[in-house]
């Protein structure tokens, strides 16, 4: 009975959680740039959506797929399967419902890039990688997050063992931020929303995902060494080159 009421109990948290973030957090008063915050803008959509424009919820089975995609991709990476340098401190990545929350308010615009602030008190430099959807057909939510994952995942080839050391958004090879976006080891934490809407006699949506970190010019993408995970406090059971979700790090320490 103690572990039911247990179990009801972080149930009721958890929703508590995701309907007060808005409330809780005034995200006008956290940047200060004149392009102002994503959490700020008008709760509607935005004047970039065209006809019909509306949120597509991602189920929990959507979320879990995302996931258990990224996460395969990072303990690929971390144990040089990619041949990449081994991750001795790269950790899970779980979801985050305020993450989530931003990610939503940005899709709500319609547009890819924006210079809108999307830092939170916890994450103060938030990363963001987007895919845009158009097609005659209506976007179904599977469909755009497999094509998303799939131009994520094409842009791999490209990274090389000198931008993980010091990174660069302009690469010879090609784009690579999308993919380097999801490898970043200070992120730990990522939420991801969709809208959609009709625009010139075409379906559209826009996919964004926002990291709890981003990667910095010059910087590392993650801490290399000789061997996968070799840093953690605790191996996930399942990632086995990964730590744990538990795993602290620090998401604002470059």
């Amino acid at each position: 009975m103690a572990s039911v009421l247990a179990l009801c109990f972080l149930l009721v948290v958890a929703v508590l959680q995701c309907s007060v973030i808005d409330a809780a957090t005034d995200y006008c008063k956290i940047c200060k740039e004149s392009y102002g915050h994503v959490g700020c803008a008008n709760p509607g959509f935005g004047p970039d959506c065209g006809h019909n424009p509306r949120t597509l919820k991602l189920s929990k089975e959507h979320r879990r797929a995302l996931m258990a995609e990224i996460n395969s991709w990072r303990d690929n990476v971390a144990n040089g399967s990619y041949g990449l340098p081994n991750a001795v401190r790269m950790p899970v990545v779980s979801w985050d419902v305020e993450l989530e929350y931003l990610a939503i308010k940005h899709t709500k615009g319609c547009v890819a890039e924006t210079r809108k602030c999307r830092q939170t008190s916890r994450f103060w430099i938030p990363g963001q990688i987007n895919y845009v959807f158009t097609d005659n057909g209506v976007p179904k939510r599977t469909l755009v997050i497999e094509q998303a994952l799939k131009e994520w995942h094409s842009q791999r080839s490209r990274v090389t063992k000198e931008l993980i050391e010091q990174y660069a958004d302009e690469w010879p090879k090609g784009v690579v931020k999308d993919f380097a976006q999801t490898i970043i080891d200070r992120a730990a934490a990522v939420g991801c929303g969709l809208s959609a809407w009709e625009d010139e006699g075409r379906n559209r949506a826009l996919f964004t995902c926002i990291f709890s970190s981003a990667n910095v010019r010059g910087y590392s993408v993650y801490k290399t060494g000789t061997g996968p995970g070799s840093q953690c406090s605790k191996k996930d059971s399942v990632y086995k080159s990964l730590c744990t979700a538990n795993e602290l790090v620090d998401p604002n320490n470059f």
